[in-house]
């Protein structure tokens, strides 16, 4: 399929310039300018020899060879073009995804004009040679002595006899070409073609057309000081240039393949701003002269002039923000929307969220209440862009900004610079408005005159909905006219997505998000609750959080390094803001938060984070001993004790130690060797960081149920690992493997001794699938074992084995594994001891552990005795009979009743 503008390759749309013109006889052709024909031609080339599974883009165009800039849109792929004069008159957009282009004149010019470009020069047809490798064939048989090639524009410049035009089949002129023995003339593509087969060749100024376009290519090849002939003799008598030195490699390896394979676009190295953009824009325009010096003073005249008037011509107003166009002097123009000011305006930054975002705006422009919608793309590249202008040209209330300066943070702001309205509202691209949400909020605000009005919020994912607010007090009523030191825990909540402020107010108090990696609102938001002289809260539920599925979302991303310096950065900010109110309620609802919420929970994500970057570790340790400084919060009132462990380590700078705790104690289950590796490390600890946590009893006892556990679920594949953990506990600690028999006496067995005990209880795989309690114990089990193990306690104190006695009855198979049974009296049991049960072999006495898969018995009063449960099962201890506990409990109470002299 062929357009004027584009060629559909592989199911791809490739940009080039092939319009339909009158020709010679007066019928209607395509021009057919070979140059322009070559970029879908190496791109079919390239996608062909890569044998890839395709999965073309339909959203995204690819820009390959040619001056075909001035047809780029948003969101198109750059690989090898450039600039010329043709986009003096029109804007470049700011989201163009710019993996290589012609030369480093191009380049300056999308740099002053906000887009990234690499340092990647070369005009992709100098890959020819390689790509077709049967062109060099064509070089050793030379046909002609010279080859002048002219612009298309140039056709009648040269005589006729050394003349080919460059109009036709591209394979036939690249034949001549490579059959001439020397090239000249003023088509470019000519030239580039004569680099690429190793052709000799010199340029000819040309007329009709900017040298802007020629001196590019020949910077991006090495060769900035080319000197250009007036005729064809000058030509031949300066001579070939120099071969041109260019990275095809590198230059082959950009080639985006995303766009037919569907895989995930490369992102850019850095994020510079605008400004940051525009000044390199600069310092490259002065280096541009420096290099280009020795060659032709007129040209290179012409083509600096040229590069000094696009680069600053057309700069992108309207996706800058306040901040970036007061510093470089610029001054938006006129909005020229045609509707009155709204009572509402709606910011929704959106980044490659096309699956979402018709339904979240479909959410919003429902909404009850004057609104306009500013959806503010943030450099997306999966056709997102498209549903914005199409919904923005069917609704003048939503109005499309291509973001300059990447990130969500200066999409939010540049969105608010735009905003017209009386209160101001932000919306995420991938999330939902609830029916009427805006209405309510707007209409508080209208009532009560205050800054902020909050609303209650769910989050949802494809498998369920939940409410994160479920148990605070901020939103149990409907209140208007509070401050934040009123309801504290309003700062439990801090997304700007909830909220509707007054403008006036949003503006008054300067609020921007950062531009960072993670948590960009948490800071504006903190800054407007204290600075708010009244707060409206709405118990409704105004908002819908979408957890996205896989790792596109931001918060799939958060377990990175620069995410949690990021969140850690922005938090020490909250921290201070807070700190400096001098509210001890709000201090202590922010040291909650810290320890017991999003401090934890973001610090464990990334400490259990198998790509942990241990090389951030020290900063990482140093914002958040800052942080909790600055909170000045006591940790130890945190009753879960793992919490407190996490951040007294990581305060300490005991990282690895901290991450242990973090992979044992927080989050989803850890694999086997990973818990295995993380226990050794605490074992190890004293040894390695001084710091003992197996000292707390806490964490002892946690050890010695994930010893059990091992050895009861546990593979063979992890048993060096449990060898060695349990081997390697200190033998002042012995009693930590005594509950466990297979490894009691680990420290003086040998390693086969443990292998062969820990192989042998595996075997029977025994579990525990009745127990029956009243005046007497009756376990049944259900095991792979021999006739000779029959079930026992076990004292986990002192290793003492109560053997039980065998019963028949009820015995034989169930899920066709063999039922064995035991069954023990009161009178038997040892009283004031806790006993497990396990399997006994009678003939060896080997103790072997059990897994507990039994229902609870219903309690009686009269039983004899106790069941206690734990995470690895039962303990069974013997109590006194009801009769001689009824007496006490009546001695206990006639004592209660005596006068205190008495006692």
């Amino acid at each position: 399929m062929t357009s004027d503008l584009e060629e559909r390759v592989l199911g791809v749309r490739c940009v080039r310039w092939n319009p339909i013109r009158a020709d010679e006889h007066g019928g209607l052709a395509p021009v057919s300018n070979f140059g322009d024909l070559l970029g879908p031609m190496i791109a079919r080339r390239i996608v062909e020899l890569e044998r890839v599974r395709l999965t073309p883009s339909k959203s995204r165009r690819a820009l390959t060879v040619g001056s075909v800039m001035h047809f780029a849109a948003a969101g198109d792929v750059v690989w090898g073009s450039g600039v010329n004069g043709k986009i003096a008159t029109q804007p470049l957009p700011p989201s163009l995804d710019v993996r290589a282009v012609r030369g480093p004149l191009t380049r300056a010019v999308l740099t002053a004009r906000g887009i990234q470009a690499p340092e990647v020069f070369g005009d992709p047809a100098l890959l020819l040679a390689r790509l077709w490798p049967d062109l060099e064939r064509l070089t050793t048989s030379k046909n002609r002595s010279i080859l002048v090639v002219p612009n298309l524009n140039e056709s009648d410049r040269f005589p006729p006899e050394a003349t080919r035009s460059p109009i036709g089949a591209p394979r036939e002129i690249i034949a001549d070409i490579a059959s001439s023995e020397f090239v000249t003339g003023t088509s470019l593509h000519a030239l580039v073609v004569a680099d690429a087969l190793g052709v000799p060749s010199r340029p000819i100024a040309p007329e009709s057309e900017s040298v802007f376009k020629y001196l590019d290519y020949y910077a991006g090849t090495g060769r900035p000081d080319v000197v250009f002939a007036r005729t064809i003799d000058e030509a031949r008598s300066l001579g070939p240039i120099q071969p041109p030195d260019v990275d095809l490699d590198l230059l082959l390896d950009t080639f985006p393949i995303d766009l037919w394979t569907g895989s995930a676009s490369p992102v850019p190295v850095g994020h510079p701003t605008y400004l940051a953009m525009r000044e390199d824009a600069a310092a490259q325009r002065d280096r541009l002269r420096e290099g280009l010096a020795g060659g032709s003073a007129p040209e290179t005249d012409a083509a600096l002039g040229r590069l000094e008037m696009l680069s600053l011509r057309n700069p992108p107003l309207d996706g800058l923000t306040s901040e970036e166009l007061a510093a470089t002097g610029l001054q938006r123009t006129q909005d020229d929307r045609p509707f009155e000011e709204p009572l509402l305006s709606v910011v929704i930054p959106a980044h490659n969220v096309l699956p979402w975002l018709g339904e979240t705006l479909e959410s919003v422009l429902s909404q009850q209440v004057d609104l306009e919608v500013i959806v503010v793309d943030d450099h997306s590249t999966d056709g997102t862009q498209e549903v914005i202008r199409r919904i923005a040209a069917d609704d003048p209330r939503v109005r499309f900004v291509d973001s300059v300066t990447r990130g969500g943070g200066t999409a939010r702001n540049v969105g608010a610079d735009h905003a017209r309205g009386r209160y101001l509202a932000f919306c995420d691209g991938d999330d939902l408005v609830a029916p009427d949400a805006y209405r309510k909020l707007v209409d508080s605000l209208e009532r009560s005159g205050s800054d902020i009005a909050f609303g209650d919020y769910v989050k949802f994912s494809p498998t369920r909905t939940w409410s994160p607010t479920a148990n605070w007090a901020a939103y149990r009523e409907d209140r208007q006219g509070i401050r934040l030191t009123d309801e504290p825990s309003l700062l439990n909540g801090r997304p700007c997505w909830n909220k509707v402020f007054r403008r006036s107010f949003w503006n008054g108090i300067s609020a921007r998000f950062p531009d960072v990696p993670r948590s960009n609102d948490i800071v504006p938001m903190v800054m407007s609750y204290l600075a708010a002289d009244s707060i409206d809260v709405l118990p409704d539920v105004v908002y819908l959080y979408r957890e996205r599925p896989g790792s596109s979302s931001m918060t799939a991303r958060a377990e990175s390094a620069a995410s949690l310096l990021s969140y850690l950065t922005q938090e020490l900010a909250c921290a201070r803001m807070i700190a400096a109110a001098g509210s001890p309620e709000l201090s202590e609802v922010y040291a909650t938060l810290i320890l017991d919420r999003d401090g934890w929970v973001h610090l464990t994500r990334y400490l259990r984070s198998p790509q942990r970057d241990e090389t951030r570790d020290d900063e990482i340790a140093m914002l958040v001993r800052q942080l909790l400084d600055t909170v000045a919060a006591d940790r130890t009132l945190l009753r879960a004790r793992a919490k407190r462990a996490v951040f007294d380590l990581v305060h300490l700078g005991k990282m690895e130690l901290a991450a242990a705790v973090a992979i044992l104690f927080s989050g989803d289950e850890s694999s086997s060797s990973r818990r295995l590796a993380s226990w050794q490390r605490i074992v190890d600890g004293p040894a390695v960081d001084g710091v003992d946590l197996l000292a707390d009893a806490f964490f002892a006892s946690r050890l010695t149920d994930a010893i059990a556990r091992e050895v009861v679920q546990g593979s063979a594949t992890d048993d060096d690992a449990v060898i060695g953990l349990v081997r390697s506990i200190p033998p002042g600690r012995r009693s930590l493997l005594q509950p466990v028999p297979e490894v009691a006496d680990a420290l003086e067995a040998s390693e086969t001794s443990i292998r062969r005990e820990l192989t042998e209880s595996r075997r029977r795989d025994a579990e525990l699938v009745v127990l029956e309690s009243g005046g007497s114990i009756t376990l049944t089990l259900r095991s792979d074992g021999d006739a000779s193990d029959v079930p026992a306690l076990f004292d986990e104190s002192t290793g003492l084995v109560v053997a039980l006695r065998p019963v028949r009855e009820g015995a034989g198979r169930a899920d066709d594994r063999p039922i064995v049974r035991g069954r023990i009296s009161a009178g038997r049991v040892p009283p004031a001891r806790a006993l497990r049960p396990v399997l006994l072999n009678r003939e060896n006495g080997r103790v072997m552990s059990i897994r507990f898969a039994a229902r609870t018995p219903e309690y009686s009063p009269f039983d004899r005795f106790l069941l206690h449960f734990d995470d690895r099962g039962v303990l069974i201890e013997r109590r006194a009979t009801w009769l001689v506990r009824a007496a006490r409990r009546g001695a206990r109470a006639a004592r209660r009743r005596l006068p205190f002299s008495a006692r």
